[in-house]
């Protein structure tokens, strides 16, 4: 399913020698678990105007209320991605928008936040779709 998501109940089930239904309530279990994720379509970006991608870097003025500022950030609704990060930053936030202008607007809003002491951006120049996650058989190790 990780690397073919259109494929269905019946062809999941023939491959791994099991019953659609088998199959069906297995991946119910594994979504009410969390485990798995309703899917959802994949859209070339570019072809609806949104030609750019930036990652921006922020740091906290200073340590706050736990969730603060990713409260704040979150709220302003200008990122598809945020997370809090160790090391010399304290939030990534992917952007995705349809000029420069759009840019500078919403990393206008995240420099407002109050606590937030600085933004780094870094503008993508080309991507590449990443690999599936490989989750190993029973009686397997890992993939290095």
């Amino acid at each position: 399913m990780a690397e073919d998501v259109t494929l269905s109940r019946a062809e999941i089930g023939r491959r791994l020698k099991l019953a659609p239904s088998a199959v069906s309530a297995r991946v119910k279990a594994l979504t009410e678990r969390g485990v798995l994720r309703p899917s959802s379509a994949s859209i070339d970006l570019g072809a609806v105007g949104l030609s750019i991608v930036a990652f921006v870097f922020v740091d906290e003025s200073k340590p706050t209320a736990p969730g603060k500022t990713i409260d704040a950030l979150s709220e302003l609704g200008v990122a598809t991605e945020l997370h809090r990060l160790t090391g010399d930053d304290c939030f990534l936030l992917k952007i995705v928008c349809n000029d420069v202008d759009d840019l500078r607007r919403r990393l206008d809003l995240i420099g407002a936040v109050d606590s937030v002491a600085g933004v780094r951006t870094q503008l993508v120049l080309e991507s590449r779709p990443g690999s599936p996650i490989q989750i190993p058989q029973v009686g397997e190790s890992a993939p290095s």
